[in-house]
């Protein structure tokens, strides 16, 4: 997913990201604060950008990782990390 691809957006409150993805890039989801809820990123995300979900100040349930992936820095969320 592109640098700044949904910055700002505050249009959905859910998220599914594809089998398909491989990189979150930075600022993808900058501000996108009508995201809830929890996210499960599949295991085909090998790499997560600085501030990909900054300000994404809704989550309120879990993030859930690849055993993989390395660490993401997740500046501003309100995640519990929960590493698959």
């Amino acid at each position: 997913i592109e640098s700044y691809a949904f910055y700002n957006c505050t249009g959905f409150t859910s998220l599914i990201i594809p089998d398909s993805i491989r990189i979150i890039q930075e600022n993808a989801f900058y501000k996108c604060t009508g995201l809830s809820g929890s996210l499960e990123l599949p295991d085909s995300i090998e790499f997560i950008d600085d501030f990909a979900f900054a300000h994404c100040i809704s989550f309120t349930g879990s993030l859930i990782i690849p055993p993989k992936l390395c660490f993401p820095r997740l500046h501003r969320t309100k995640w519990i990390i929960n590493i698959a």
